[in-house]
């Protein structure tokens, strides 16, 4: 596939904290979709996040998907931290996703899918309050792939004065 054939799309996700220092991820199964990460792979990890909608900003789509994912609503989110690109394929369109990455901290909170669409109840099968450990030991597969490593300066409350740029690999 070409380049003039992969349509942008501007995202924002959300790396959202607890106070048990915690990280909300939802596994992905999507046997339609294939990208440059992980090609052959129909199974891993994800933020909460998505599409940013005509004249929304990254910052009111994190807030909107951050409820329609999980249920939780928070008046303000943290800065942007990381700026993720990678090539998404499916059926009849394939996506350059320039995926924003913003904090979001909370206390324990429960998650609900309520308020989820159609086609993301479908592929965001379950969720899991990842603890460090754990996401450092297990063989799960996430996206961006780096997050094990990328978690802890977060977690320590060190974030960076610009979005870190990660590559796909």
């Amino acid at each position: 596939m070409t380049d003039h054939l992969i349509h942008p799309r501007l995202t924002a996700r959300i790396v959202l904290l607890n106070d048990r220092q915690q990280i909300l991820l939802f596994q992905v199964q999507d046997s339609r979709s294939v990208h440059e990460v992980y090609p052959t792979m129909t199974d891993y990890w994800i933020t909460p996040g998505g599409g940013v909608e005509p004249n929304e900003t990254l910052q009111q789509a994190a807030l909107r998907e951050l409820w329609e994912e999980t249920g939780i609503r928070v008046d303000q989110i943290g800065p942007c931290v990381w700026y993720f690109e990678r090539v998404l394929h499916l059926p009849h369109k394939s996506f350059r996703l320039q995926e924003h990455f913003f904090v979001v901290r909370i206390s324990s909170a429960a998650v609900s899918t309520a308020n989820m669409l159609d086609y993301e109840r479908r592929m965001l099968v379950k969720n899991h309050w990842w603890p460090l450990e754990e996401l450092s030991q297990t063989t799960e597969s996430f996206l961006p792939p780096q997050l094990p490593a990328l978690l802890p300066p977060l977690l320590a409350g060190d974030l960076p004065s610009e979005p870190v740029r990660l590559s796909a690999r």
